[in-house]
């Protein structure tokens, strides 16, 4: 029997080992889920994207609001929850903090809905938006953990950034 005869039975489960050994380094060290990177572990543990969540709140004159992430920003907050880390975060935040952000119909004088989309594009028309003057963006990011002795799943926050952004009016109504 030839050497390679011999070790070539040997390469798949050698270039299997290292996706895996590789995978798992990336979760320890990088905060990857298990669900990502060749998914080894995946079904061990509840740390998937879907279970780290992002929260966005906006500073306004009307105080402190909650907001959906806009669609603009959809790619890095995936990546984000895939592998977090505080550089991709801030770097989120500050995306978030280039859009233009309005008050759109739909929200209360206490609870207004505030809506972000990239400058460039243009403000609906027929529509009454006006402008929200930001002054502060905090983003945070959400896991969930196992309480084994209460056996319940239990919400932290990972990860944190506020920018504290000049009175800013994000959007002109034309």
């Amino acid at each position: 029997m030839s050497h390679r005869q011999t070790l070539l039975p040997l390469v798949a489960p050698a270039l299997l080992s290292l996706v895996a050994l590789g995978q798992i380094a990336l979760t320890r060290v990088e905060g990857l889920t298990p669900w990502k990177g060749g998914g080894f572990g995946m079904f061990s543990t509840i740390d998937s994207t879907s279970a780290r969540l992002l929260r966005l709140e906006l500073r306004t004159d009307q105080g402190l609001v909650s907001v959906a992430l806009p669609p603009a920003v959809r790619q890095p907050a995936s990546e984000l929850r895939a592998m977090p880390s505080q550089a991709r975060l801030e770097a989120l935040a500050h995306r978030l903090a280039a859009l233009r952000w309005i008050i759109a119909p739909g929200g209360t004088p206490d609870r207004p809905r505030l809506l972000g989309a990239p400058a460039t594009l243009p403000l609906p028309t027929g529509v009454d938006v006006k402008p929200a003057q930001v002054t502060a963006l905090h983003l945070s990011l959400w896991r969930y953990d196992l309480d084994a002795a209460h056996l319940r799943l239990e919400a932290y926050k990972a990860l944190e950034t506020t920018l504290d952004l000049a009175p800013l009016a994000v959007a002109t109504p034309e």
